[in-house]
Parts: C-alpha cells; sequence; structure tokens
C-alpha cells in the first residue's frame, strides 16, 4: 500500500517542484503582465484582445499585436508577432532530442507553451537528468503556474491597469523584461552582436510607424548574429 501511494504522489511532488521553479520567474512578469492588460483595456475590442492572451502565449509578441492592431496595422501586427516568436523555432530544436520520444500529448502542450522560462526550465530540468516521467511532471507543472499567473495577472491589468499606470513608469516594463532575458544570452560572440546591434538599429527606428522599427530591429538583430556565428565556424580550425 505504501510503494503504490508513494507512486501515486510522485508525479503530484514533481509538479509543484516545477511550479515552484517558476513562480520566481511568473511574478518577474507581473509589471509586464500589468502593461499589457492596460493596453488591452485601451484597445477598441478588448474583449477579443483579453481572450487571445493564452492563444498569442507570449508578453512580447501579444504586445505588439494588442498596440498595432489597435492602431489598424492588422498585417504588420501578424508579422510582428510572427517574427517575435521566431526565435522560439531554435527553442523547439533545442528540446526536440529530450522530447522526441515523448508522448504525443504531452509533445503537443509543450511545444504550445514554449517560451523563454519555459525553455530554461526544461533546459534546467534537461541537465539534471533522472526519470523522463518525473521530468515531464515537472514541466507540466512550470507551465501550469506560468499559465494560470500570467492570465491572472494581464486579467488584473485589464482591470486596474488603466488607472494605475500612468506615470509609475510600468511602460518601461516590456525593454526591462526583454533585457533580463537578453543579457543572460549575450555569452558569446553571436549572442553579443545580436543585442548590440538589434538595440541600436531599434532605438534609431523609433520613430517609425506602425512597429516597423521593431521589425527592423529584430530582423538586423537575428541576420548580426547569424553573419557572426558563421564567420566564427568559418574561422575554427
Amino acid at each position: 500500500m505504501s510503494a503504490a501511494v508513494e507512486t501515486t504522489g510522485a508525479p503530484l511532488r514533481d509538479a509543484a517542484h516545477g511550479a515552484r521553479l517558476m513562480a520566481p520567474m511568473t511574478l518577474a512578469y507581473a509589471p509586464f503582465a500589468l502593461t499589457i492588460g492596460a493596453e488591452i483595456a485601451r484597445h477598441p475590442d478588448p474583449l477579443a484582445c483579453w481572450a487571445g492572451t493564452l492563444l498569442v502565449y507570449g508578453g512580447s509578441a501579444q504586445l505588439a499585436v494588442v498596440q498595432l492592431t489597435g492602431s489598424g496595422a492588422v498585417l504588420v501586427a501578424v508579422a510582428t508577432g510572427l517574427l517575435v516568436h521566431s526565435r522560439l523555432f531554435v527553442y523547439g530544436l533545442s528540446v526536440a532530442p529530450h522530447w522526441r520520444t515523448e508522448r504525443r500529448w504531452f509533445q503537443v502542450i509543450a511545444s504550445a507553451t514554449l517560451i523563454d522560462p519555459t525553455w530554461a526550465v526544461a533546459m534546467e530540468r534537461f541537465a539534471a537528468g533522472g526519470d523522463r516521467a518525473r521530468a515531464r511532471a515537472a514541466h507540466l507543472g512550470a507551465v501550469g503556474a506560468l499559465t494560470v499567473g500570467w492570465f491572472a495577472m494581464v486579467t488584473a491589468g485589464v482591470v486596474i491597469g488603466p488607472t494605475v499606470t500612468s506615470g509609475t513608469g510600468l511602460e518601461l516594463a516590456a525593454p526591462l523584461c526583454l533585457l533580463t532575458l537578453v543579457v543572460p544570452r549575450a555569452t558569446d560572440r553571436p549572442g553579443l552582436a545580436a543585442a548590440l546591434v538589434g538595440a541600436a538599429v531599434g532605438v534609431a527606428a523609433a520613430g517609425l510607424p506602425a512597429g516597423t522599427g521593431l521589425l527592423l530591429a529584430i530582423a538586423a538583430g537575428t541576420a548580426a548574429g547569424t553573419l557572426t556565428r558563421t564567420r566564427s565556424g568559418r574561422a575554427e580550425p
């Protein structure tokens, strides 16, 4: 009987462990979530934007889409959202060897919720090794914590955001959150080149209409990182 209880309780403990790993990162996104909620509240169709929180599943892309659709630039919004999320293709390649033999339902859930914090938790769990079932439970716990926490914080932003964001500095939340994601990954020449070029182009193109400056910054940073990586590979003996 005790062995059966132990077996039954193990997945719950692993899921709780994953949720605990994700909790600090989820709370760190609170200012960003409030900012997005405030933008949704000001949108001409706030209900649709709020309902799309889980569909877009990515703060940077969602903020860009909400802002651009609010100004009527629908095609640019779609292009920007896809481009912002293009980095997830690289994340997918990095986790594919670990998830290739997983069950189909898990592959669908994991791929649909693969963004920066869930990728970071997954890679940390892969490095620790151990049983795949336990890793799967921990990842689902992390995803659940992030999903519930993020949706709740965005919803709070929709309700109270318009009354508290003016003059509070929450407009800096998006670039600060992006900075915390970029800086730890700029540990090699390609990453540093992508960050510097993207930042420089983003500042220079900040005045361009309908989010085209963001598109240019992402494209320039990606191109710089790819070119630097290619040249570094050729230079190696």
